[in-house]
């Protein structure tokens, strides 16, 4: 219990009290290391889980957890050596083979990491995630009837399962066969047995009826989701939505009106009606709402709104001042400090954006927009520490484009690998050839290593373009001077 509610001292003094009690105990050992794993001590964590295995060569879990440990600490033989120990003596273990697949898929080996998952969903054809990843990497690239495919062989798997006709009602959302999705969401309907599952049937219906052009249905689906399960935020976010989008801002109001008659205490209907009020830029009455629904439950999602609504009625400083005083009376609130270092960011508060990005880091040292971010300010003020922080970005996520994008400039900017870095920024305007910030990096790469005629092109692509990037002028300079 202790463990689930995060609450690692209290919960590494019982174990340690159980250990005195039995101290043959691989379980106790397995609890004390994933105690000082949420302690972010990973020294002990590993003691403990050897422990473990010292006492039980057989023991799963802390085989597992060790692998896992190994991961973190980038030690990857030994993971997939623990890995393959606990596949040895379970074939059909697909904790383990999902870990394999992660182990292939960060090496580059697509092919390897194809088959662990294949494995994992033969082996094991009740669970939906290796089935679920491989359909998310047929859409990745474009591939939605192969991820159909793979939804289908789910469902087929575990008929009547409300996760998997819900996962292949998604996928069949994704590939546009709408009338399949809206098929697919009422047999889940069918399946649920308490009325909160139904209402986020319900909820799910309606969003193919709306991708099929059925918005009277899409509209009984959500009233009977509300009926169903009063409170449910999103089925009232969605019937609102519904309503603003036909022009019936007068009917989006007396669904929220009568949501907040219902529930006079819940934030919920507050944030409706700051919601509505804002899409008709009513910002001043906006921010009175998102006031009345911090009053009642304060939240994250609350102050963001309440921000943003300051920030359009004008009061700029006020909508800061009401964040940092959030982020300061909550700390550990990640997404509210990220939120504000965002804004920051976007304001060109540089020394305070990277003071929150370095606090979020020490919280939750694997946050990547945070890396990312940090690494890009770094290297404005060309602190060295730019290039570790964009690397350490790139291990956790080698194919996003931003991230090649920041690590690429840096190499480039910083001389230490203008031709990786060229290669790198090459790979990023590939991946997000929509995005002028990445191309005008290119550009510039390629300007640095002598190739100026595609240099020329791409600036005179993007300049002739029409779309506004922070960079333009400098662009234009460049241009010229080529």
């Amino acid at each position: 219990t202790y463990l689930g509610k995060h609450d690692y001292q209290k919960a590494l003094a019982e174990i340690q009290h159980q250990l005195k009690l039995h101290p043959q105990s691989a379980d106790f050992y397995n609890f004390q290391g994933a105690a000082y794993l949420g302690l972010n001590d990973l020294t002990h964590a590993e003691k403990s889980f050897e422990q473990a295995l010292a006492l039980d060569a057989h023991y799963v879990p802390g085989r597992l957890n060790l692998g896992e440990l190994y991961l973190q600490l980038r030690r990857t033989d030994a993971a997939r050596q623990q890995f393959q120990t606990v596949l040895d003596q379970d074939p059909k273990n697909e904790q383990a083979m999902l870990f394999m697949a992660g182990l292939a898929q960060a090496s580059g080996d697509l092919k390897g990491w194809n088959e662990w998952l294949e494995k994992a969903a033969q082996a094991n054809p009740g669970d939906l995630r290796p089935r679920l990843q491989l359909a998310q990497e047929k859409l990745s690239k474009g591939d939605a009837k192969g991820a159909v495919k793979e939804a289908e062989e789910a469902a087929k798997s575990n008929p009547g399962n409300v996760a998997a006709l819900d996962f292949l009602g998604s996928m069949q959302l994704q590939a546009k066969m709408t009338k399949d999705a809206v098929q697919t969401f009422k047999e889940e309907v069918d399946q649920h047995q308490s009325p909160t599952q139904s209402a986020q049937g319900y909820l799910h219906l309606a969003i193919a009826q709306v991708a099929d052009s059925d918005n009277l249905s899409a509209e009984v689906s959500l009233q009977r989701a509300l009926d169903l399960s009063p409170g449910y935020a999103d089925a009232l976010a969605a019937l609102m939505t519904l309503d603003l989008k036909s022009g019936h801002v007068d009917k989006a109001s007396e669904v929220v009106m009568a949501y907040q008659a219902k529930f006079p205490r819940s934030a919920i209907g507050f944030l409706a009606q700051g919601d509505l009020e804002m899409s008709q830029k009513q910002y001043t009455e906006a921010v009175k709402s998102y006031e009345q629904a911090q009053s009642r439950e304060p939240s994250t999602l609350g102050i963001v709104k309440l921000h943003d609504a300051l920030s359009q009625a004008g009061q700029e400083k006020q909508a800061d001042q009401r964040l940092e005083q959030w982020v300061g009376a909550h700390p550990s609130d990640m997404a509210a400090r990220s939120y504000l270092a965002t804004m920051d960011l976007r304001a060109g508060r540089d020394r305070d954006a990277a003071e929150q990005y370095q606090q979020l880091l020490q919280r939750a040292p694997n946050d990547l927009t945070a890396l990312n971010n940090l690494a890009w300010l770094y290297q404005r003020t060309h602190d060295s520490r730019a290039i570790v922080l964009a690397q350490r970005a790139y291990k956790l996520s080698p194919d996003n484009p931003q991230v090649m994008d920041t690590l690429g400039w840096i190499m480039v900017q910083g001389q230490t690998d203008v031709q990786g870095g060229l290669g790198m920024l090459k790979k990023a305007t590939e991946a997000a050839p929509q995005v002028p910030d990445i191309r005008f990096h290119y550009a510039v790469a390629l300007a640095k290593t002598g190739d100026k005629t595609e240099a020329k092109d791409i600036l005179k692509q993007l300049l002739d373009s029409g779309v506004a990037f922070p960079q333009k002028e400098e662009a234009k300079q460049i241009m010229k001077n080529l």
